[in-house]
């Protein structure tokens, strides 16, 4: 959009600009005048800064977050375009001259395999040598040029390291298309025909059941069998090829599943658009007195979208309601407010009453909340809960992940663990552990972002997230009973105690005789009154004031309420 620049994260309009959204020049003339407005010459223009602009001015302009939002996204598809025209140029036409070195150096390879070496190469050529830094929209202009060779932005990014640390040619030209066997066994279409159909079974045969049966079948018709490994890489090539064999294998859901696109999640533009939850497993071993057993506990995260920003957490034996409901609580203090949206899996407590109250409630106040089952949607807390995983290396009792984890140093040794077996950690040392890696996962500097996460989420504007007030937050949080309030008193029981709340003389007529919403965490502290009907928030009530009956047990302030009284 024209007419908008962004300086040092201040945004600024220019006077064309205003008059093109109907702001007249006499307008402007006053704010001169007045001296309200803050200017600035750019470029040749007077532009304007958009918060010095008079607030009725600025309701008849579009948004602030808006006009930034654009401002950004033309920025980002400029730098997209800067690379898209000079890698083009190098995939269509820069290549050809690449073609003659690699033919001298590679002369058994079919052509088709060398032009497309030299293409790549021409491309990480003007990527290296021109030492381009903005990865994020290179990787788009690559994607553009050539779709689909790196199937997201970490690979991608990964080979532009390997390209500079190794040369261009190590990650242009594939070496096994030289060291690639050319005496590979031809396999006869009938043995084919009897591995597709033995694959193909819904019973879903090893690969050394498949191998078996197609031993049997040779021996009878004479045939020399294939060996196991033709089998292993049969089997992968056929299910990822033929659709037909995959769904009668694994089923119409399943063989649909590994062809369906998924879509590139980008992050929250600001702090509490967007939290989102999950449950991990603490790598410690816990030994439970009340249980007499070794456990490893949960801990469940709220996280904020946009910062990374652990904003509330709890720790306990499972994933269970209680838990789950202690995190949120802990993150709508912490901020004071709800997001516009919370994201969580598939988990069993969203069958639960209290999930299903907490929805309501929140749902009222107008925050959304989604159940996923795509890992892809929730990606963020998914992908750093690993950050969570380093810093738990420090501990004494860190036991890393499972026997079959895919990295190679995600356990100690063996020694360590069998220690760690023998002299578990108490649940306090556990629960004590959870609280001080959010604590340092939220000071630690993320390294793309150069910031931490409580800085991210402080200097972020927060404009879509829904504020709260102790009102509010009793209803979402807090437990609820019904009370009738009776000589302007409110008894609550609970067991053999008897808990008194006294309304205010200005309370009293209006809701003597009227039954009432409480809530309440602990009721030696305080409670939150409520009309039953609108729940309209009436009060918040401390304990009645106990008056010692005799007089010699009295002091001035049994005096004084007993007089008020």
């Amino acid at each position: 959009m024209e007419g908008i620049k962004i300086i040092n994260k201040i945004l600024y309009v220019s006077y064309a600009f205003l008059k093109e959204k109907g702001i007249t020049q006499k307008s402007i003339e006053i704010w001169s005048y007045r001296k309200v407005s803050v200017k600035k010459r750019i470029e040749g223009q007077t532009y304007v800064q958009y918060d010095s602009i008079p607030e009725p001015t600025q309701k008849k302009l579009p948004r602030k977050i808006d006009l930034i939002a654009e401002s950004n996204l033309q920025d980002d598809t400029a730098k997209v375009d800067k690379h898209y025209s000079p890698l083009y140029h190098a995939y269509t036409k820069g290549w050809i001259q690449i073609v003659p070195q690699y033919k001298e150096k590679y002369p058994n390879v079919p052509f088709e395999k060398i032009n497309e070496a030299a293409k790549m190469h021409a491309m990480w050529h003007y990527i290296v040598s021109n030492c381009i830094k903005e990865s994020d929209c290179l990787y788009r202009a690559f994607d553009k040029v050539y779709t689909g060779r790196y199937e997201s932005y970490y690979s991608f990014n990964n080979a532009k390291t390997k390209a500079k640390k190794f040369g261009v040619e190590h990650v242009s030209f594939k070496k096994s298309i030289v060291t690639a066997r050319n005496n590979v066994k031809e396999i006869k279409p009938v043995n084919k025909y009897w591995a597709a159909s033995l694959i193909s079974i819904g019973k879903k045969y090893t690969n050394p059941q498949v191998h078996q049966k197609l031993v049997a079948l040779c021996e009878k018709t004479g045939e020399k069998p294939p060996s196991i490994h033709w089998v292993n890489e049969y089997r992968k090539d056929i299910l990822s090829k033929n659709f037909r064999i995959n769904e009668s294998r694994n089923g119409k859901a399943a063989a649909s599943a590994t062809q369906l696109t998924f879509a590139t999640m980008k992050h929250a533009l600001f702090a509490n658009d967007q939290w989102q939850m999950d449950g991990w497993t603490l790598p410690f071993h816990v030994y439970v007195h009340s249980e007499k057993k070794s456990f490893r506990f949960t801990i469940v995260i709220v996280r904020d979208a946009h910062s990374k920003k652990i904003i509330g957490s709890a720790v306990d034996i499972s994933e269970n309601t209680t838990v789950i409901l202690a995190a949120l609580k802990k993150a709508i203090i912490n901020t004071g407010c709800l997001p516009y949206k919370i994201l969580t899996d598939n988990h069993s407590f969203n069958q639960t009453k209290e999930a299903a109250y907490f929805k309501d409630a929140i749902a009222k106040i107008g925050t959304q909340y989604t159940v996923t089952h795509s890992p892809t949607h929730k990606s963020i807390i998914e992908r750093y809960n690993r950050h969570l995983d380093t810093l738990c290396k420090d501990y004494y009792g860190y036991v890393g992940e499972g026997v079959k984890s895919k990295s190679v140093n995600a356990r100690p040794k063996q020694e360590m663990l069998d220690d760690y077996l023998k002299n578990p950690l108490s649940e306090e040392e556990i629960k004590l552990i959870g609280i001080k890696i959010v604590e340092d996962f939220n000071n630690g500097i993320l390294p793309k972002e150069g910031k931490t996460p409580n800085q991210l989420f402080e200097e972020s504007e927060k404009p879509h997230c829904f504020t709260l007030s102790v009102f509010d937050r009793a209803k979402i949080l807090l437990a609820q009973t019904e009370s009738k309030i009776s000589r302007g008193q409110i008894t609550i029981k609970r067991g053999f105690d008897k808990h008194e709340y006294q309304l205010p003389a200005d309370l009293y007529a209006k809701y003597n005789n009227e039954m009432v919403l409480v809530h309440y965490e602990d009721l030696n502290e305080c409670i939150y009154v409520f009309e039953k009907d609108t729940e309209k928030p009436i009060t918040e009530l401390k304990p009645k004031a106990i008056i010692h009956g005799a007089k010699a047990n009295q002091n001035e302030n049994d005096v004084e309420l007993l007089n008020k009284n």
